[in-house]
């Protein structure tokens, strides 16, 4: 769902919002709607299943910051369901640990790109202090 996104941001393009808007909106429903299932029928095909990361980067992109915590929400939610389903694994990430985590891939991609400013700038206006902190190392 996110494909051109990530392909814009690696060209060093910022993509439009009106672009990214209705394709979050999309995003969030199939999202809820695979997360309600139980773990084993969870698709790993991006058109039913859209990569959470790339949702988060699109709340920054957007700087929504309803949506970054659902999708923080969402990013801790499936990785506790992945602890489980691999038993023995009680200890699971904090959800700034799991976003700064997404957002680090988001730097990564667009390091040394014309966008990078406006986008570190955008993800300052919406994340916690832990990626701030990230950012800052980088």
């Amino acid at each position: 769902m996110f494909a051109h996104m990530a392909y814009l941001l690696q060209s060093g393009e910022t993509p439009p919002p009106e672009t990214i808007r209705p394709r979050l909106n999309a995003a969030l429903v199939k999202k809820l709607a695979v997360i309600r299932q139980p773990y084993s029928f969870w698709s790993s095909d991006p058109k039913s299943n859209p990569r959470t990361r790339h949702m988060l980067w699109a709340t920054v992109l957007l700087e929504d910051k309803v949506n970054y915590g659902v999708v923080c929400g969402i990013l801790a939610l499936e990785e506790q369901e992945r602890a489980r389903v691999r038993q023995g694994e009680t200890s699971v990430p904090s959800v700034d640990r799991l976003a700064a985590s997404a957002i680090s891939d988001l730097l990564e991609i667009i390091a040394d790109k014309p966008n990078e400013q406006d986008i570190r700038r955008r993800i300052v206006g919406i994340a916690g202090p832990e990626i701030i902190q990230l950012i800052q190392k980088s």
